[in-house]
């Protein structure tokens, strides 16, 4: 199971800086936040393409935002890998999804926590991967939620083998091993790495949490 380091918990200020910290990473997470589709606001196109520039990583991206389909032409120019958008904000998934692979970009759908799962089957044939959010905004500290362990054994069972199955949203080492026995194939860790005194160090140790399930 990949362990992908979300960049929206890091250091607003110290970006840079905070990409040295964590090391050479094969991926790194950006949600991209609106303000209208949820409350918060993080990047915006400026700054992905000096992320983009600066680092090595390849990069995933989340769509939290209203009309999520603007942002493709941006993100394929800047080399961005891979694309979710929560399906909540998406009036023809297959619209979006297709306009995705056009650019040549690994398509994928998000869902908050109290959509049904089955809102994802009438797109499975098109989909790389899902992103299921086992957090939201809580005025708590988007806290993990214990019922998506359920869920997400649930999502397994039901998307073909060729869909890789992500959690995000409240991770850190207490939930690794269960996600893991839940047939995820990858989860986006932010404060779990973030917050510690080494990230790079961190994110290890959660990779060995991973092998060791």
């Amino acid at each position: 199971m990949k362990i992908v380091p979300s960049v929206a918990s890091a250091n607003p200020l110290r970006l840079a800086y905070e990409m040295e910290r964590l090391g050479k990473v094969s991926m790194l997470h950006i949600d991209i936040e609106d303000g209208n589709f949820v409350p918060n606001i993080t990047f915006g196109m400026k700054t992905l393409k000096e992320i983009a520039r600066v680092g090595s990583a390849g990069l995933d991206v989340h769509l939290m935002a209203i009309a999520p389909e603007r942002y493709l032409n941006d993100l394929a120019a800047n080399g961005v890998k891979s694309v979710c958008a929560q399906i909540e904000a998406l009036p023809y998934p297959s619209q979006f999804l297709n306009k995705v692979k056009s650019h040549e970009m690994r398509a994928g759908l998000a869902l908050n926590l109290v959509t049904p799962l089955d809102v994802l089957l009438p797109f499975t044939h098109l989909l790389d991967y899902v992103l299921l959010m086992t957090s939201e905004p809580d005025e708590a500290g988007c806290l993990w939620n214990h019922s998506s362990f359920e869920r997400l054994r649930a999502a397994r069972g039901m998307l073909p083998p060729s869909v890789e199955l992500w959690a995000d949203g409240g991770i850190n080492g207490t939930q690794i091993k269960d996600i893991c026995r839940c047939g995820v194939d990858g989860v986006i860790a932010g404060r779990g790495i973030w917050d510690a005194e080494d990230p790079a160090k961190r994110l290890h140790e959660l990779e060995k949490l991973s092998a060791d399930a």
